[in-house]
């Protein structure tokens, strides 16, 4: 054991990972904080009017990621010293997500209606749908600079950032209630506009000089490598839709109680994965700067002990009793703790697939190949869920999930391992 935390506890990386690991969570608790805040002072149909608008833009600016993330910790650490070539990195993937993002948003703004009397049915006035617009546009502008730091690690900077923001937006927030101000305009005003904005301020400030050097730089198409970018935006969103499958599967064939319960037990796993974005977030730029297999291998070590700790957390997600679960629940989700537990279980393989994902992604470079693991992995999703629920019930997503998970792990891992050590990726590079 002492061998090990020397060993572990030798770079730097750990510093920055429980950096973000608590910043993450912090975040996780503002949001937690808001939610119960705005649930208590709507009504539930205004409350579901605010649910559908930010749920609309929160997928629609994780969809207008684009690829770019990966992109920024695959190549912007390698160009970090030279300055005009980061400056014109920044600026082209900066234009290309941001033309997207503005063709977007203006298409929603100008058949919101539309969309509405045929999908939302929220009969929002135009003000509020503007403002859904603009918080969009800057979700994914806040995305991009705090990747952007993330990736050269600045991970003290992203956080108190990120979480001085937090803390705007909830003393705006608890000012509108005290002001009997709390519309649903104003609420996406501080959420969704105000809080960027402090990003925004906050980074300006920070790296003025930068920010506007980067801007002045012409644009440079041939900085975008977009099979790269493309490949890896089409991969995730098949992860993306993969892993909301079996709620869906669930809420089809087994009545809504029980929806409830397995909703519950999949919002508490997919809270633990968030530790795995912290942790990878800090891992990806130092697996891109890998240049030969003894580096590969020390990295791969210690990067392996760090997403246990992911691992461990699901372990003891599963070993919480129940009154723990009561005490936080309540005894009403008692059918539910039993599938938080194996929900958790199900998952357990997956912070360690994230290895070898690093390594497709950010040393090979070989997005292409997640596709393809990614549809493996809807297909198999899908087809489980399909044979399994009618016959177990939620468990049935259960079983299928741990298979999906362990399949995934085991093809990435081998397809790394034979990289590697089979045709000698590093030599014949």
């Amino acid at each position: 054991m002492r061998k090990i935390l020397q060993f572990v506890l030798q770079t730097k990386t750990l510093k920055h990972i429980i950096v973000n690991l608590a910043g993450t969570y912090a975040n996780i608790f503002f949001v937690a904080l808001f939610a119960l805040v705005i649930v208590r002072i709507l009504n539930p149909a205004d409350y579901g009017v605010l649910s559908v608008l930010f749920g609309l833009s929160y997928v629609l600016a994780n969809l207008l990621d684009l690829g770019v993330t990966a992109s920024i910790y695959s190549y912007l650490p390698a160009v970090y010293q030279d300055k005009i070539k980061l400056r014109r990195f920044v600026k082209a993937h900066f234009v290309y997500q941001s033309l997207v993002s503005f063709s977007v948003v203006f298409i929603l703004i100008a058949f919101f209606e539309v969309f509405d009397s045929l999908i939302f049915k929220t009969g929002v006035s135009y003000l509020e749908v503007v403002l859904i617009g603009i918080s969009i546009v800057f979700f994914v502008w806040q995305g991009f600079l705090l990747n952007l730091f993330l990736s050269v690690k600045q991970t003290v900077f992203v956080n108190l950032a990120l979480n001085i923001s937090n803390i705007v937006k909830a003393v705006l927030l608890f000012v509108l209630i005290f002001a009997k101000k709390a519309t649903i305009a104003n609420i996406i005003l501080v959420l969704g506009v105000i809080g960027p904005l402090v990003v925004f301020l906050i980074v300006l400030w920070y790296k003025k000089n930068a920010v506007l050097n980067s801007l002045r730089q012409r644009f440079e198409k041939k900085q975008l490598n977009l099979s790269y970018i493309l490949s890896f935006f089409i991969a995730t969103q098949i992860f993306t839709l993969a892993s909301r499958i079996d709620l869906f599967a669930v809420s089809y064939y087994l009545p809504k109680e029980v929806v409830g319960f397995y909703g519950l037990a999949q919002k508490v796993g997919l809270t633990v994965l968030a530790s795995v974005t912290s942790i990878t977030q800090i891992l990806s730029p130092q697996f891109s700067k890998v240049k030969s297999r003894d580096e590969f291998i020390s990295l791969a070590k210690r990067s392996f002990f760090y997403l246990l700790i992911p691992a461990f957390l699901y372990l003891l997600v599963f070993l919480t009793p129940d009154f723990v679960y009561e005490l936080v629940f309540t005894s009403r989700y008692a059918p539910a703790f039993d599938l938080i537990r194996f929900f958790a279980l199900s998952y357990i393989f997956f912070p360690l697939a994230n290895m070898p994902f690093l390594t497709i992604v950010y040393t090979f470079r070989r997005p292409k190949f997640l596709v393809f693991v990614n549809l493996l992995y809807l297909v198999l999703v899908f087809i489980g869920c399909w044979l399994l629920i009618p016959r177990y019930g939620a468990w049935g997503a259960l079983y299928t999930l741990f298979f999906a998970n362990l399949s995934g792990f085991v093809i990435l891992a081998f397809y790394v391992w034979k990289k590697i050590f089979v045709e000698r990726f590093f030599e014949a590079g």
